[in-house]
């Protein structure tokens, strides 16, 4: 056990060193790259914190490793959301859950370094409580999330991070009521390794466009020349079908819904949507067509009495946020900004 410790939490470090380099020198300048990094140093700093007695590392790197390893959970939650989303903005509500995770382990470590009396009340389960929220977030909006998906290796990623992160959390949990108090240092550094170890080898084998949303996808579709014809044919239906039949006007209208009315299956939907459209999800598609005519509306002297509400409304969406969020997503601004000013769009 002294040498298998050590082997397993080195190495994994090293795997983490590795998976930041390959961050730095293969991904874009991105949100998720600057996430992932920060999190292999906070998870690098997890693994210095609870070494085993017989393993003696300096006491300044003890005390710093345990401040870093603090924001771990919350970083690798920052890291998968914008791994997976093209817009994720942190409200006021994640990250009071992200403090309420990192506050408890960070002010119980100052307390046991510095031998200080700090208001510790059971730290351990207030931060146990907020990860287990953060967990489960993440695995909600993977899963969620992935039927909006087009590309189909992206989608298939979501559900293998959300089963990986599923059966690294349960098996942490059996290891603290199973393993035996001296034991249970290596047993978490040995779950540490597999998830850092299974990290590795996904961001290897993944190509970046399964996993990352690009900027500039939806903007610059493939050729149609160099896309299979069964493809193209697709495109072609699905094109009249949205412009003759107009099915986007109606709320809710899901993919499985499209696909029943082209007759065809929802992954050859996904294909022709984002393979041959270049559209990283369906709401995005289906809201190109709703913008599109709603900027018309907006332009029309005889609906200018309209409220915007009733237009979005009109056009199928369900409630005026998610309305304005689309809109500007895709104009570049405000839907009220552009009724102002039609000639900006």
């Amino acid at each position: 056990m002294s040498l298998f410790d050590p082997a397993i939490r080195f190495s994994a470090i090293l795997i983490l060193v590795l998976i930041a380099f390959m961050a730095q020198r293969d991904l874009l300048p991105s949100r998720s790259r600057v996430f992932l990094q920060l999190a292999c140093v906070s998870v690098i700093g997890s693994l210095l914190d609870f070494t085993p007695d017989y393993i003696a590392t300096q006491s300044w790197i003890t005390r710093l490793a345990g401040l870093v390893s603090a924001f771990d959970l919350p970083l690798i939650w920052l890291f998968i959301m914008t791994l997976f989303s093209r817009a994720v903005r942190v409200g006021p509500i994640a990250a009071l859950i992200g403090i309420s995770y990192s506050l408890p382990k960070l002010t119980s470590h100052i307390g046991r370094s510095f031998d200080l009396s700090l208001p510790i009340w059971h730290a351990a389960l207030i931060a146990n409580i907020f990860g287990l929220i953060i967990l489960i977030h993440i695995v909600t909006r993977l899963l969620l999330d992935r039927r909006d998906d087009m590309l189909n290796r992206r989608r298939r990623s979501r559900l293998q991070f959300a089963v990986a992160l599923v059966l690294f959390s349960a098996g942490s949990t059996l290891a603290n009521y199973l393993v035996p108090l001296d034991a249970l240092p290596t047993a978490r550094g040995a779950l540490v390794w597999m998830g850092t170890l299974y990290a590795f080898v996904h961001l290897i084998h993944i190509p970046e466009d399964a996993l990352l949303f690009s900027a500039t996808r939806a903007a610059s579709p493939p050729p149609e020349d160099r896309l299979p014809d069964a493809l193209r044919r697709r495109m072609v239906v699905l094109e009249a079908e949205m412009t003759q039949r107009k099915p986007y006007l109606e709320a809710g209208l899901s993919i499985g819904d499209l696909a029943n009315r082209l007759g065809i299956s929802e992954t050859q939907l996904r294909e022709t949507i984002g393979d041959g459209l270049g559209h990283d999800n369906f709401s995005s598609f289906i809201n190109s067509y709703r913008i599109a005519d709603i900027k018309r509306a907006l332009r029309d002297p005889d609906q200018a009495h309209l409220p915007i509400l009733t237009i979005a409304l009109d056009h199928g969406f369900s409630s005026l946020s998610p309305f304005n969020r689309a809109f500007k997503t895709h104009v570049g601004v405000t839907p009220s900004t552009f009724r102002k000013k039609p000639s900006a769009g």
